[in-house]
């Protein structure tokens, strides 16, 4: 096939006057149109610059900022960490520190928080934890009939689990198969936090760490 003389038209990055087709169009190339992105005014999406509700990936940063200059000091109270156990919790090291935290932790000490913490959980949100992390460790082979019978459970079903039966399970998985566990805290983050405040800063503690490269 024979090419084509498209003579007077320069490639976009040696146009002085942006893309030929803009002057046809009068769409001006983005870094010069006083009104942003046409395809905002057309589906009535604004620019993230005059977005009233922001940028996502700025709150995360603000929120490392401001949690970096308040952790560690004296007057930091269990109430702020609490705070930001939840800001951060979709920053990709926080996982990494959770579940390095959840999996060191003391037996004993896991066992304790465990159980106050299925204790306080309603009902509803312990069969959800309870259910994802006997999901999580069917999906790795494991034989749940042996496991529970093995705990002195009655009962492989999540509604039938009471507090005492859940946190016989979680201090099993946190020594047996700390992953399961930690995919299952994941998906249900009220319950680390009822874990209790040591933990909580704990896992703090090890995200600040992550993030100044220590």
């Amino acid at each position: 096939m024979g090419g084509r003389n498209f003579s007077g038209i320069r490639p976009a990055s040696q146009d002085p006057y942006g893309d030929p087709a803009d002057p046809q169009q009068t769409v001006l190339p983005a870094s010069q149109d006083p009104y942003g992105d046409p395809a905002d005014q057309t589906q009535g999406v604004l620019p993230a610059s005059q977005d009233p509700y922001g940028d996502p990936a700025n709150s995360m940063a603000a929120g490392v900022q401001n949690f970096l200059s308040r952790f560690g000091r004296r007057d930091y109270s269990p109430e702020e960490a609490q705070q930001h156990f939840e800001q951060l919790q979709g920053h990709p090291a926080f996982q990494q520190a959770q579940q390095e935290v959840l999996s060191q932790m003391p037996p004993e000490q896991f066992q304790q928080s465990a159980q106050q913490a299925a204790q306080q959980m309603p009902q509803e949100q312990r069969q959800s934890l309870v259910g994802d992390l006997l999901g999580a460790l069917q999906n790795r082979g494991i034989n749940l009939g042996q496991i529970t019978s093995m705990l002195g459970m009655g009962s492989t079903s999540p509604q039938q689990m009471g507090p005492m039966d859940v946190s016989r399970l979680l201090g099993w998985a946190q020594q047996n198969q700390p992953d399961a566990l930690h995919e299952a805290a994941s998906n249900n983050p009220g319950f680390v936090k009822l874990l209790g405040n040591p933990v909580v800063q704990g896992i703090l503690g090890n995200l600040a760490g992550r993030l100044l490269g220590r």
